[in-house]
């Protein structure tokens, strides 16, 4: 992440990772691979003379890989690029690295990409999109429901990014935790508590949240009949209505209050679309998603769903109360958690992880890994019949009182509760 400029911009105002970079160009590397791609943005602002580009990879510890940077030389956007990653050590695998564009000015960005992911080894970079630079501390991204948000520090204010905006924001005091908000009232607020985040914009209430990983895919909705899509990420979104007959592609914009637990992103003059807080299942797959959508194109409104169904079973471990209507032995603490793409868990006797898969249409647990403690035969007979409802499940629901439902189409297997 780039930092905050000083007063008078300098090349010393750019992180010290890019700095520390600046050394490791200096000297020999092995590389095994070329990037190359392009940097641009959708406003029409030139360039100044004497901008320079760079560009860096950082690893999954955020120490900067590889770092190259060259003189605009008078071009404007889109600003081709290319750099080369370096070859993994020995027989390591190849890491995860990250790629970020800046545009500086006097040794100071004015424009900067957010933190992209390489794609897999022989696919193209895509396009990366810049945006204005503005100071923002130390700034931590979250993901609000279908909304990524990115905030930051000013002492002593905070400021919050979305997409191409920012929101400068006062302190308030609180209970606990801190909170920052923009004029009077409670419209406008984020308040950070723990791990996780609150956050009202305009009146507009979202889920509670968490910490965002690089990487992280966009929000993403659909419907059929007609079939549409839509596409929310860092800075953009994305619309396709009658089967791809017409999109629609704007900067994302600021989120307006809507009915409870619902939010309104006018797109477009002829495109509205209404996220809601709400289970919603997939018309063609029964497969439940965290938010149901709709999408008003001219005069008509289509329905959906979105956001990933790994939302709803991610975060607390959820707790065993039933397997094949037999009940569980009293006082067995048997669980099941779904962490980082793997199951976890206890059995009531040991500790189990597996792989897991999760698709657009079943959700199926892999061959389970476990310790091998000796238990009472109650326990034994509780472990033998939860790994049998684990192998036998293809799907999930979330009941109406919000227990989690492993399913073998549609005969239930496991009820579980937080």
């Amino acid at each position: 992440m780039l930092a905050d400029p000083p007063a008078r911009p300098r090349v010393q105002s750019l992180s010290r990772a890019l700095l520390v970079a600046l050394a490791l160009a200096a000297g020999p590397a092995l590389a095994d691979r070329d990037v190359t791609g392009t940097a641009g943005y959708p406003q029409r602002i030139a360039l100044p003379e004497g901008a320079e580009l760079v560009v860096e990879l950082r690893n999954e510890a955020g120490t900067v890989v590889a770092l190259a940077r060259r003189p605009t030389g008078g071009a404007q956007v889109p600003l081709p690029f290319a750099i080369t990653a370096p070859a993994p050590q020995g027989d390591a695998p190849a890491p995860l690295l990250v790629l970020q564009v800046a545009v500086l000015q006097d040794g100071a960005p004015i424009w900067v990409s957010d933190p992209l992911p390489l794609p897999p080894e022989g696919e193209a970079m895509p396009p990366v999109r810049l945006r204005p630079w503005q100071p923002m501390g130390f700034a931590t991204r979250f993901r609000c429901g279908e909304l990524p948000v990115e905030l930051g520090f000013v002492d002593p204010d905070a400021r919050l990014r979305i997409g191409d905006r920012f929101l400068d924001l006062k302190p308030i005091p609180a209970a606990s935790g801190t909170k920052f908000g923009a004029g009077e009232g409670e419209d406008t607020f984020a308040w950070t508590r723990g791990e996780g985040m609150l956050l009202r914009l305009q009146g507009a209430v979202f889920p509670e949240c968490r910490k965002e990983a690089p990487g992280e895919p966009p929000f993403r909705a659909g419907g059929s009949e007609p079939g549409w899509s839509l596409t929310l990420d860092a800075d953009s979104a994305h619309w396709s209505g009658r089967y791809g007959e017409v999109t629609r592609d704007t900067a994302l914009p600021l989120p307006l209050p809507a009915a409870e637990g619902a939010r309104r992103y006018d797109l477009a003059p002829d495109l509205t679309v209404t996220v809601t807080d709400a289970l919603c299942r997939d018309a063609a797959t029964g497969m439940p998603h965290p938010a149901a959508v709709s999408a008003t194109f001219g005069d008509e409104t289509m329905q959906g769903c979105g956001g990933s169904p790994m939302a709803l079973l991610a975060g607390a471990d959820w707790r065993v109360e039933d397997i094949a209507g037999r009940g569980i032995p009293d006082d067995a603490m048997a669980t099941v958690g779904f962490h980082d793409g793997r199951a976890t868990g206890q059995t009531g006797c040991n500790a189990f992880t597996g792989a897991l898969e999760l698709t657009g249409e079943a959700l199926r647990f892999g061959p389970v890994a476990m310790t091998r403690r000796a238990c009472a035969p109650a326990l034994t007979r509780l472990e033998a019949d939860m790994m049998s409802a684990l192998q036998e499940t293809d799907r999930f629901d979330i009941a109406a009182d919000g227990a989690l439902m492993l399913m073998a189409g549609d005969r239930p297997l496991m009820l579980l509760r937080r």
